[in-house]
């Protein structure tokens, strides 16, 4: 395990900063639909769910790191049995093999949606493109995978603020109204969990199961400072798009929650031809989450790089596409995320419990030397 750096690796920082961008960065945000459905739902309460899920998750992240410098793990998915205990360990690793499994649905979902809305593709044009990509991708191994997540996670957020800063900008006098319209329920627009403590448990749930295996493989293998600095800098990005986001998918709620890809159509509103440009932006955001899932999935089963891990990506892709290609993309979003949310939100008092015993038996210890 990497020891603690006297000096910091400022670009393997900025890498794994990247890379945590990039993974978060999928179908259900990069469409917009999850901003949707887990903050501007909420209206004039928007930004609460989104404060309590990014400090949830930055301390969840965190524990993830503390768990790899000292779990001595012989591979990422080992981080569910370290919090988890032998029998809910187990529960938990292979319920994520299923929740990802899932989740790749709804990314290829995204694809197609975004193809056919923007360029009038079927839906199986999409699905494809995007199937091919990712498990061409995922098929490289790990390293490489994160050569390429760290260098488009950025650009691919920078985008997304462009086009909502402009939006609010644009639409600030509109803001007020959909707040009200939402709150009064004139526009009905799916949300997930009744309140903002259990729409961001939920998502901080979500991102549990997502994260684990692969952020816990990405702590094993870098410095403690350049991955808890990559957590805060990543969160702190992503935390600021959420709120600007929100604010621009409100000012225009009466269009935008009938909408698949929401954060498409508001580009359409800034520019025709910015849409263009930015339809590959939302490709790339699904692509960006969509190889890590599909890795840490066949990781769980094989060792990166085998014929065996070859074989089950293949098998995956194929399952992910069908599937894909027989339902609604933003009933594949509610569905599943709210699905997952729930019971992933439950590791997350897995590790709490585990790191107040830590953080007891330190100040225990501290005492009894300090006595001595």
């Amino acid at each position: 395990m990497p020891a603690l750096k006297s000096k910091m690796n400022i670009k393997t920082m900025i890498i794994l900063t990247g890379t945590l961008i990039a993974f978060y960065i999928g179908a259900g945000f990069a469409t917009g639909q999850e901003v949707m459905q887990y903050y501007a739902a909420y209206g004039k309460q928007f930004f609460l769910p989104v404060i309590f899920f990014i400090v949830l998750f930055t301390g969840a992240l965190w524990s993830f790191g503390n768990a790899a410098a000292e779990g001595n793990f012989a591979k990422g998915s080992d981080v569910f049995y370290w919090f988890g205990g032998k029998y809910a360990g187990k529960v938990f690793d292979y319920y994520t093999v299923i929740f990802l499994s899932m989740m790749l649905i709804v990314m290829f979902g995204g694809a197609g949606s975004t193809g056919q809305e923007q360029f009038g593709w079927d839906i199986w044009t999409g699905v494809l493109i995007m199937a091919v990509l990712v498990t061409g991708t995922a098929l490289l191994g790990l390293n490489r995978l994160v050569d390429i997540l760290g260098k488009i996670g950025p650009v691919i957020v920078a985008l997304i603020v462009f086009v909502a800063v402009v939006t609010v900008i644009r639409d600030a006098d509109n803001i007020k109204a959909g707040m009200e319209a939402i709150s009064s329920g004139t526009v009905p627009v799916k949300r997930v969990g009744n309140s903002f403590i259990a729409s961001g448990f939920s998502m901080v749930g979500v991102c549990l199961l997502l994260f684990s295996a692969f952020v816990t493989e990405l702590a094993m293998v870098n410095g403690r400072r350049e991955y808890n600095w990559g957590v805060v800098l990543s969160m702190g990005a992503i935390g600021l798009t959420m709120l600007i986001l929100s604010l621009a998918i409100i000012a225009n709620i009466f269009d935008m929650a009938v909408m698949e890809i929401p954060t498409l159509a508001l580009a359409v509103l800034i520019s025709p031809a910015l849409a263009k440009v930015f339809s590959v932006v939302v490709f790339a955001g699904i692509y960006t989450t969509s190889v890590p899932i599909m890795w840490t999935v066949a990781a769980r089963f094989a060792e990166d790089g085998t014929t065996r891990s070859r074989i089950l990506m293949l098998v995956l892709c194929a399952v992910a596409v069908t599937v894909a290609l027989l339902l609604p993309y933003s009933n594949l979003v509610n569905a599943i995320y709210g699905f997952g949310g729930y019971l992933g939100g439950l590791l997350l008092f897995f590790m709490i419990y585990k790191e107040a015993k830590y953080f007891i038996k330190k100040i225990r210890a501290k005492r009894f030397v300090d006595i001595a």
